[in-house]
């Protein structure tokens, strides 16, 4: 192992041996989600904290490439097991996305922002993704919490992408290490989740809508070839997101927001279907 890889895991074990099972830092990993979930599969430990330096084959949303150069992002997993259905999981991932926002604003970024339903965002432009999967476990599920927050990206990669991306070193204009940022997100992470547990997303409800970055603006629901265009009114209190049509306000549980290019208006009767995009 890596010698900055051995220290920072020997730090993490003992900052929170009480909280994971197993604690293990990676110099190079396909994807910390796949390894957490093969170590579930051969039955071990379901409390687990895996962190990445690098990434070969990182994966977010929707089957995404999530780039992830060695040093350049903190990529974590981290694993909990729950009783509850992934149904009744499911604001668990608008949970993570505010855990990091709170974390990052704790360090002096106040301008980050949370888009539903669990990305990051600095303006327009994406910090941190989080990537939830269920992995079954005896009676229950584990959820296998995959987090990515981009630290100092190279200049070339960010030239190559196709959506505007920013990083910690950009937006505070100093480094941030891989160990301040564990140590700012990981006792958020596991408060919350306690929270959630007890409680449900009710509790975070305000929380999110105080940080929402397009609550109140006209905004476009992709949900695969399927567009619908209306105001966002923030989130419910079971993590979905609440659009006004015009023609009335609708619950939304899955798609992905994306600014709206027009504005919003009566005429548009976006309510009984979603147009081709």
């Amino acid at each position: 192992m890596n010698p900055d890889s051995d220290k920072l895991a020997r730090e993490l074990e003992a900052e929170f041996a009480e909280d994971f099972a197993q604690v293990c830092v990676l110099d190079v990993i396909d994807s910390s989600n796949a390894e957490a979930a093969r170590r579930i599969e051969a039955g071990q430990e379901s409390s687990q904290l895996i962190v990445a330096r690098s990434q070969s084959a990182g994966r977010g949303r929707r089957g995404r490439q999530w780039l992830s150069p060695l040093d350049a992002g903190l990529y974590i997993s981290l694993t909990r097991s729950f009783s509850q259905s992934p149904d009744e999981l499911r604001g668990l991932s608008l949970v993570t996305a505010l855990t990091v926002q709170e974390a990052v604003h704790s360090l002096g970024l106040s301008e980050s922002r949370v888009k539903w339903p669990n990305d990051v965002l600095v303006a327009d432009r994406k910090l941190a993704g989080i990537l939830l999967e269920t992995c079954p476990h005896g009676e229950g599920n584990v959820i296998i919490f995959g987090i990515g927050i981009n630290l100092d990206l190279p200049d070339q990669l960010l030239k190559g992408l196709d959506r505007p991306v920013t990083d910690l070193q950009r937006e505070m204009g100093r480094k941030v290490t891989q160990s301040e940022l564990l140590s700012g997100l990981l006792p958020r992470w596991l408060a919350n989740v306690d929270l959630f547990q007890r409680q449900g997303f009710a509790a975070f409800v305000e929380r999110w809508n105080a940080c929402d970055r397009y609550r109140g603006v006209a905004i476009d629901i992709i949900n695969g070839s399927h567009r619908q265009r209306g105001i966002s009114r923030g989130v419910n209190e079971e993590g979905a997101l609440l659009l006004d049509t015009g023609q009335g306000q609708e619950r939304i549980s899955g798609g992905e927001v994306s600014p709206s290019l027009r504005p919003v208006s009566a005429g548009d009767n976006p309510s009984p279907g979603a147009e081709q995009s």
